[in-house]
């Protein structure tokens, strides 16, 4: 049984990366994902620490951000990180990880470090990862809102409202605006940064001076009124004008 699970496994590396060869994305995880998923969870027991290394990097690249729970898995999933960062310029299909993503969840992208450069912890990874779930749930800007307190409570973590900050003030965001284009987790990142007075401020003045279309701009600062009104920021709304 364990052998077949590890094939399964092998056969989703090799598809990825032959595509991977090709600049493109392979054939076997639309029709095998929910089986992959299923594996997850004891895959480091099935496949040798490379392997278990690409199996993480051709998630990545697909945008599953995995799951880890030991020192050997959060090693492994650093290093396919690393492999994936040459990818970003690449962009779609070779690289479906949005690179706000991967900043937040690592603290680092393909251009630095963002915020601070301690080493990552396999916590902070977990505890990012969890969040950012959360974030991607919404699927409308009602709802996500009515979350407010939610959003401050989170604020209250150290250091991640700083964090949120600092990728979305040196994120291009053309691809994440307006709502929800991008998905609405980018959004659910907006919304924590507002509970920081000085964060929110470069945040608000990093959406008002986005460089995109003049419709989109107007839905842009229409969704951010909501959002300041619904943080209770009403003291940011200046900036809008």
């Amino acid at each position: 049984m364990d052998a077949d699970r590890s094939e399964l496994l092998r056969a989703f590396i090799a598809d990825e990366g032959n595509a991977l060869g090709c600049r493109a994305s392979g054939d076997f995880w639309p029709a095998n994902h929910h089986h992959i998923a299923g594996l997850m969870p004891k895959a480091s027991k099935l496949l040798s620490p490379a392997e278990l290394e690409d199996l993480y990097f051709h998630l990545l690249r697909l945008d599953n951000a995995p799951a880890v729970k030991t020192g050997l898995e959060f090693e492994a999933l650093q290093k396919a990180y690393s492999r994936a960062l040459a990818l970003f310029p690449v962009g779609y299909p070779v690289m479906r990880l949005d690179r706000i993503k991967g900043a937040f969840l690592f603290g680092r992208d393909d251009v630095g470090w963002v915020g601070s450069t301690e080493p990552l912890t396999l916590e902070a990874y977990r505890s990012r990862r969890t969040h950012l779930l959360w974030f991607g749930a919404f699927a409308h800007l009602p709802g996500l809102l009515a979350k407010a307190a939610k959003f401050k409570e989170l604020a209250q973590l150290p250091g991640l409202s700083c964090l949120v900050a600092d990728v979305l003030v040196r994120a291009d965001l053309r691809g994440s605006l307006p709502f929800p284009a991008g998905g609405p987790w980018t959004w659910g990142l907006v919304m924590l940064s507002l509970q920081s007075p000085g964060e929110g401020e470069a945040v608000v003045r990093k959406l008002v001076a986005a460089d995109v279309a003049p419709g989109a701009r107007e839905t842009t600062l229409g969704v951010l009124r909501r959002c300041l009104a619904a943080a209770g920021r009403q003291d940011l709304e200046p900036l809008l004008t």
